[in-house]
């Protein structure tokens, strides 16, 4: 056997020979081909060899494809691995359809490469086609499980045939001379040879058939109109509801394969776009013999509401059962059996006319090939209509082993007219099954019965075909959602738009209060606001929503709105603080301004900003316009959360938080909806079991609406509305009428009666008489809109749910009060599903604060059900479309759906009164459980690694709920953690945790039992001034959380708990400060920064004019002021004896570097000095200035030596040409290299070192100025690096010459050019040498970064061209690239540098932000483009970060970091690796 492994062939430096693989790579735009593939290509061995291995070199695709040819004409190849060389499907299908034919090729290895669905196609067509093929690898690719199974199928029933004709053959031939085998025997072998080869046929003809019909559906899937619905606003997640209507206790199995295998898969696919998929299913309850249930046929409304809440995929399970594929009612029906209401049909037909989902339709083969035994066939298709004939067939077999009534029982069957049934039934399924648009959507599949449980619920087996087929359809449509951008739509606004528009169906009943309102727009009595009141709020905020849509139509209007009642428009409508955030992204159009305030965590200073915006919006009107502020349901905004007086002190006493918005207590006989009541409403319960809260004192000017002016300006006018009596109401109304204006909303007279009723109807389509209307005029509590609510439901119910009364009889029996019809709902409710579902989901939605989506409630109810297993939809269904009357209204955004937009919420007012009197009496009994259930609900997803739609909702409840259980020991270990807190605002909920926190430290702290957890308390009170202070960096960085909360002190819990954090993760490193008390070492700038080359200490200057010696553990050792100015430059000499320090004022110094004892002082040059460096012992230092001169001075006397001026290297109206580098040549003593401009040159001290001769001159670059310079290999190359500004990309074009460049220095020749990497990548701004010089970092424009290997000896080897002139350096790209700084605020890297190792990259960016990279453990050669590496470690500074500089000591694991900021702070920071911990750990214990 011979092998060739690609690897072992030598490189020649012959040119690429004329051969076919050259000709290959001309044809597919190869510029540069492998030099070892080409010369392999031309060799003979490639012709030769039997077994190929190419997965040590990265051909890629283009490669492969320019090999096909030739290596098809290997006719000894049975081997041919191409592991891990980046092939695409392009280059996959390609080559399977070239070795469809191949003769030997047995083993094909095409693991590790990132291919998927098309080159598994390709794959499985070539596995079904060519008939040597034994194996084919695709282990770690991105082909689906499912495909992989079935070209491994596709392959051993191939080889498995062939092994049984080839064992039959060898048995007929050595039978054959003895002529043992009889003619029957031959004939039955030859009849199971063909029977085997007909089955191979019909495998290969439906693998083919299932291809073609998944191309197929690709196509239509791009012409189909199925968007992806507009995001969330608060999550970004898209829920997609799918649709699974089948019978399930017939479709158990398919069922159970959906929601456990596929749809899990699915969600893990897709979360990274954050698109879920939420299965909308009845599951098995009942028995499949008892045939679908009358109720569920009669109901449709509750089966059709999942399909048309569907949106992407629409999923239909068609059997035999009745109401499955059931004759329409258009269609006569022979059989008087026949059901009135075909269920399944109406969803057929409902699910092919839905525009935004695509209908998938999974057909299993009838009832009779399921291979069931015939006593189970009448579960499979219900009787006496279509009897399966193999049932009847035992009927009579056991009517005869009876022995008696034979005769009476045979005479009752017509087999016949069985069969004529059956085949009627069966020629209707198959043409329902043919209206289903576009066949490639439907799955046939066949199963094989299974088992069938007590229940009488059937499961089937070998469904591999099912789910494979399905998943390959669901994939299909999911990857076209996903690569659909989301639909451009403002969600909040779009309801908005919606609930103006259903509110102009009343803006006909209050015209004499509407024309108040308008005129109070034009003329305003006095310069104060409109107050809205009454005791019907559902009325009052249709009232404000009808002003509102009459003023948008007016020109001269600027209208601002918020409407409290409305959960769906904004996430928290009655949180304070969220109003303000919803009303000043519509005064305020400053993005930048409104992301700031929207990240405050001070309720004063958002309150102010939109003061603010209010009077500057009306300032900047045009004459004659007016802005117009409504504000709907004032009484119901949220009493403010503000700390307590325990929370506000200081250990000394004094109060350390900023004044607050803070409430007058709540009178006693007014709720939270503001009913008149005396005890029973839940919060009053929850204030007695929690402990009597300390009283604050009562202010005149309630605060809480402080907000509003007292006085307005004249072009501003504000509406709003308040239940009466409230709090609310109380407070405006007491400022009088100059500034309040109260507006009392009366009871409906009987003409407004009926044209509301006569609006809500004719939105539903249904007509009453004019006898009907008086009848509904005549109620008591007709003047109520909710009870014209509960009127308008009673008769819609008519029309989706046929009743035994008439209308007339229905509104006869009506209640009279809305108290009454309450009553009755929960009545029906208990009577429908149960008391204790009733109670669970209505206490859901009551202790709920904002209401919740229809997926998290079914979520909880499902979690509790006592049947076991989800809820099912249609019961969700049936609940919300029976609670209809009371919940908000609901509004429904047209085109696609994204499911979250959907709340569900109780906005009844007395519905509440009544759900809480019945089911909620006793706060311990009742409400506590109910707190403790949402609260294990949230906390499943909190705990779950994976990633979920909820788990937003999920942190932002628990804290809320579990004080409101209170479940301490929950609330100390997981709400008040860093992890907890680091996901909420990695979730944009900082403020929400926030106002959490001191809401549990309130509660606590007032509770009767407060001692017993003083620990906690002092915790929680840590966690709360924690989250204040560091309020801005935890929302721009809340990865870095535990980060800096490892920045605190010791003492402090939070440290405590960052420091047990980091221990529990010792994989996760992080930066420690060393020097957390004595950081303060400047008082000014600190300018530069060095450690000595020694390790054991560095240096700081800074604008204080001082000089600071630090240990590695951050303490000052020695400090120095012998400057008269600022000091803007320090460097160390390679001996660790001397420390430069260069001033402002153009001086040098040259200190003692252990004592700190002044050396020499020296001055020149006539301008700013830019560089400075030692020679490589010491003896001498060298100077640049922006004069256009080096100088060199002997560094124990400070004489200078020599000069060279630079006028002659640039232009001299260049602002950059001044001596910008200088470097010390690494064995000469006397040479120094230097950049000017775009040039480098060297120069070396004459014999008598009296001056400086030029010994190189270097172009650096043709357009751009240098920024750095460095030599390597013992001062054999120099690399100099050109800087740029940003560029947008759309400017970028092509670049004449790349940034950076490498130059020797013995003749100036140009050897190696160092890209970008793609095409689309900025250039560098300036670059770091690694102390290997293995390894170049360059920073680039953008603000990312990329890493260089660097192999000098082998540039001059490989570079073309006899002289320098015509020299073609090498070109190197990058091989890691790390994001760096881009996207963030200031995205510019200021400072780069390497660790003593060389194996971590430093760098200083976005002003204080200190990232921290490994850049070992990469193989450069083996990466096609630059590889993306993530942050190592990361550190946030509260000021500017200045300076940097890294120890060069080799015994630090990870090594220690030196940084200077703007205030004068020097911090010692120490990175700490899992190896660091363990030799800390080690240490600690004496080991």
């Amino acid at each position: 056997m011979v092998t060739a492994p690609l690897q072992k062939i030598p490189v020649h430096r012959d040119a690429i020979p004329e051969s076919e693989f050259a000709a290959n790579c001309v044809a597919l735009g190869i510029k540069k081909p492998n030099r070892a593939l080409a010369q392999f290509a031309a060799t003979p061995s490639i012709l030769e060899v039997s077994e190929l291995d190419l997965s040590p070199n990265f051909i890629g695709g283009l490669g492969l494809q320019a090999l096909t040819s030739i290596i098809y004409k290997n006719k000894n190849l049975t081997s041919l691995t191409v592991s891990r060389n980046g092939l695409s499907n392009e280059s996959v299908v390609f080559f399977c359809r070239a070795f469809l034919s191949h003769p030997t090729l047995r083993v094909l290895d095409l693991s590790s490469n990132p291919i998927s669905l098309p080159a598994g196609e390709a794959l499985l067509d070539l596995a079904t086609r060519n008939r040597v093929i034994e194996k084919i690898i695709v282990t770690d690719t991105q082909i689906e499980e499912a495909v992989q199974r079935k070209i491994a199928r596709t392959i051993n029933l191939r080889i498995t045939t062939t092994q049984s004709k080839e064992a039959s053959a060898k048995k007929i031939a050595a039978n054959a001379p003895n002529s043992t085998a009889t003619p029957y025997q031959r004939v039955v072998e030859e009849f199971a040879a063909k029977r085997q080869s007909k089955a191979d046929s019909v495998e290969a003809k439906k693998s083919s058939k299932e291809a073609q019909a998944l191309a197929q559906l690709r196509e239509t899937c791009v012409s189909h109109n199925a968007i992806r619905p507009p995001e969330d606003f608060a999550t970004g997640w898209t829920v997609l509801n799918v649709a699974v209507v089948g019978y399930s206790p017939v479709f158990g199995s398919e069922l159970d394969i959906i929601i456990n295998q596929l749809v899990p898969k699915l969600n893990a696919r897709y979360a990274a776009q954050k698109i879920f998929f939420n299965v909308l299913e009845t599951p098995a309850r009942g028995s499949a013999g008892k045939g679908v249930d009358v109720d569920n046929l009669v109901v449709q409304v509750d089966h059709l509401a999942d399909v048309k809440k569907s949106s992407g995929v629409v999923i239909e399970l068609f059997g035999d059962r009745i109401g499955y594929v059931e004759q329409p009612p258009s269609i006569p029906a022979s059989d008087k059996s026949t059901p009135k209401h075909p269920l399944q049909y109406s969803l057929h037909v409902a699910a092919a006319s839905k525009s935004d989902a695509i209908l998938v339709v999974c057909s299993r083969k009838p009832a009779r090939q399921l291979e069931a035994p015939a006593s189970m066939a009448p579960l499979f298709s219900d009787e006496p209509s279509y009897v399966h004939p193999d049932a009847q067939a035992s009927a009579v077999k056991a009517a005869v082993a009876n022995a008696r009534g034979v005769e009476h029982k045979l005479a009752g069957f017509d087999f016949a007219v069985q069969q004529r049934a059956w085949n009627q039934h069966a020629a209707f399924r198959q043409s329902a099954l043919d209206d289903t648009p576009d066949s490639q959507k439907i799955v046939r599949y066949q199963g094989t019965f299974d088992s069938a449980d007590m229940q009488g619920r059937v499961f089937l087996k070998n469904l591999d075909e099912f789910a494979s087929n399905l998943e390959a359809r669901w994939s299909i449509i999911a990857d076209r959602i996903a690569s659909s951008s989301p639909a451009v739509a403002n969600i909040a606004a779009a309801k908005t738009a919606a609930l103006l528009a259903d509110a102009t169906l009343h803006s006909g009943v209050r015209k004499q209060l509407l024309g108040k309102m308008d005129l109070y727009s034009v003329t305003p009595p006095s310069r104060n606001m409109l107050l809205l009141h009454g005791a019907a709020g559902s009325t009052m905020s249709s009232t404000v929503a009808a002003y509102v849509q009459r003023s948008e139509k007016k020109p001269n209007y600027v209208v601002v709105k918020h409407f409290v009642s409305q959960s769906t428009i904004v996430e928290e409508p009655s949180d304070l603080r969220s109003m303000f955030l919803n009303l000043l992204g519509q005064l305020e159009a400053d993005k930048a301004l409104l992301s700031h305030i929207a990240n405050e965590v001070d309720i004063t200073r958002v309150k102010t900003a939109f003061q603010e915006a209010l009077q500057k919006k009306a300032s900047k009107l045009e004459d004659g316009k007016v802005l117009i502020l409504a504000i709907d349901g004032l009484s119901e905004l949220d009493e403010a959360v503000v700390p307590c007086a325990n929370l506000r002190s200081s250990i000394t006493g004094g109060d350390q938080w900023a004044p607050s918005i803070r409430l007058a207590p709540e009178p006693a006989t007014t709720n939270k909806d503001g009913d008149a009541t005396n005890a029973t409403a839940a919060s009053e319960d929850e204030s007695a079991a929690l402990g009597t809260a300390q009283q604050q004192p009562a202010v005149t000017e309630n605060e809480m609406w402080s907000f509003i002016p007292v006085c307005l300006p004249r072009n501003v006018r504000i509406v709003g509305s308040a239940i009466s009596p409230s709090p609310a109401f109380t407070a405006l109304e007491s400022r009088g009428r100059d500034s309040t204006d109260p507006v009392i909303l009366t009871e409906f007279t009987p003409n407004e009666i009926d044209l509301i009723v006569q609006a809500e109807l004719q939105r539903i389509g249904v007509q009453v008489s004019d006898e009907d209307m008086v009848l509904i005029g005549s109620k008591m509590g007709a003047t109520s809109l909710d009870y014209l609510k509960f009127v308008v439901d009673s008769i819609q119910n008519l029309t989706e749910e046929p009743q035994y009364l008439s209308l007339s009889a229905t509104l006869e029996t009506l209640p009279v009060t809305v108290e009454l019809f309450c009553d009755q709902l929960l009545f029906r409710l208990e009577r429908a599903f149960g008391a204790p579902l009733v109670k669970r989901a209505l206490g859901y939605l009551h202790f709920s604060r904002w209401g919740t989506s229809e997926m998290n409630l079914r979520d909880m109810l499902s979690s509790h059900d006592k049947k076991g297993g989800r809820l099912a939809s249609t019961e969700l269904n049936k609940l919300l479309r029976m609670l209809r009357p009371v919940l908000s209204e609901e509004s429904v955004v047209s085109g696609a759906q994204n499911a979250l937009t959907f709340i569900v919420q109780l906005r009844n007012r007395t519905f509440r009164r009544v759900l809480v009197a019945r089911y909620f009496s006793s706060y311990e009994r009742d409400v506590v459980p109910v707190h403790q259930q949402l609260t294990h609900h949230y906390l499943r997803f909190i705990q779950s690694s994976t990633d979920h739609p909820l788990k937003r909702v999920a942190f932002k409840e628990l804290p809320y709920h579990a004080v409101k259980a209170g479940m301490w020991s929950l609330v100390s270990e997981t709400v008040f953690s860093l992890d907890f807190i680091s996901k909420c605002y990695s979730l944009g909920i900082g403020y929400s945790i926030f106002r959490e926190c001191i809401r549990a430290f309130n509660t606590l702290d007032a509770a009767s039992n407060a001692k017993k957890y003083e620990a906690l308390l002092d915790k929680m009170k840590q966690y709360v001034y924690f989250v204040r202070d560091h309020n801005v960096n935890l929302v721009q960085f809340p990865h870095l959380v535990a980060q800096i909360a490892i920045g605190l002190a010791p003492t402090s819990h939070v440290y405590k708990d960052a420091n047990r954090y980091f221990q529990l993760h010792p994989e996760l490193p992080h930066l420690v400060i060393a020097n957390r008390t004595t950081a303060k070492l400047h008082r000014e700038n600190v300018t530069d920064a060095q450690y000595a080359p020694n390790g054991y200490r560095f240096a700081t200057c800074s604008d204080d004019r001082s000089i600071r010696f630090v240990n590695t553990f951050g303490e000052s050792v020695l400090q120095i002021c012998q400057s008269a100015s600022k000091l803007k430059l320090i460097r160390y000499s390679s001996t660790s004896r001397y420390l430069l320090g260069i001033s402002e004022d153009r001086s040098n110094f040259v200190f003692d570097a252990t004592s700190g004892q002044l050396v020499s002082k020296a001055s020149g040059h006539t301008a700013v000095i830019r560089a400075a460096e030692f020679s490589i012992r010491g003896k001498f230092y060298a100077t640049g200035s922006n004069d256009r001169t080096l100088k060199v001075w002997e560094t124990e006397t400070g004489a200078l030596l020599a000069t060279a001026s630079h006028s002659n290297f640039t232009v001299p109206s260049c602002a950059t040409g001044g001596v910008s580098q200088v470097i010390p040549h690494p064995l000469a003593e006397d040479t120094f290299f230097t950049v000017c401009d775009k040039k480098i040159l060297g120069w070396k001290l004459a014999h008598l070192r009296d001056s400086l001769e030029e010994i190189l001159c270097i172009q650096g670059h043709n357009t751009l100025p240098l920024t750095s310079l460095a030599a390597a290999c013992d001062g054999a190359y120099l690399i100099a690096c050109a800087g740029e500004e940003p560029r947008s990309q759309a400017a970028d074009g092509v670049r004449a010459e790349e940034n950076i460049n490498i130059w020797t220095t013995s003749n100036g020749r140009h050897v190696a050019t160092l890209g970008r990497g793609s095409a689309g990548a900025q250039g560098p701004v300036f670059a770091a040498l690694a102390p290997s010089e293995k390894r170049l970092a360059a920073a680039l424009a953008d603000g990312s970064i990329q890493v260089y290997q660097l192999d000098f000896r082998s540039y001059l080897t490989e570079v073309t061209g006899d002289s320098v002139a015509t020299a073609k350096p090498v070109l190197v790209q990058p091989y890691l690239h790390m994001t760096g700084f881009a996207g963030h605020a200031t995205p510019a890297t200021s400072l780069l540098r390497f660790s003593h190792d060389s194996a971590l990259v430093f760098a200083i960016g976005n002003v204080r932000q200190l990232k921290v990279w490994t850049v070992v453990g990469n193989d450069p050669a083996t990466e096609a483009e630059p590889k993306k590496i993530s942050t190592y470690a990361e550190y946030l500074s509260d000021q500017r970060i200045t300076a940097l500089t890294t120890s060069p000591n080799p015994q630090e694991e990870g090594g220690s970091v030196g940084l200077g900021d703007a205030t004068g702070r020097v911090i010692s920071l120490r990175l700490i690796t899992a190896k660091a911990s363990e030799e800390s750990t080690r240490l600690m214990r004496g080991e």
